[in-house]
């Protein structure tokens, strides 16, 4: 299952996705990352991939709550 967030969304609230264990695909339009939720991908699948805009990779696995999906975070090709 693929879900993609678009540039629109700021905020994605505590738990929006939490135990969805077919979740493997999350795709992030928005190069800033959106304010997010405690346990917003809690036991989503472990080899669950989050691709971030080109550019962004960093600013995301450094802000607050998605810090804790860093390992699960590559940057978008193009």
């Amino acid at each position: 299952m693929e879900v993609i967030i678009p540039n629109s969304v700021t905020n994605i609230d505590q738990g929006a996705f939490g135990y969805c264990s077919i979740l493997s695909n999350i795709t992030l339009l928005p190069t800033t990352p959106p304010t997010l939720g405690s346990g917003v991908f809690t036991s989503i699948s472990s080899s669950a991939v989050i691709t971030v805009p080109k550019g962004s990779l960093n600013a995301y696995q450094t802000a607050t709550n998605w810090s804790t999906y860093a390992d699960k975070m590559v940057e978008a090709s193009n």
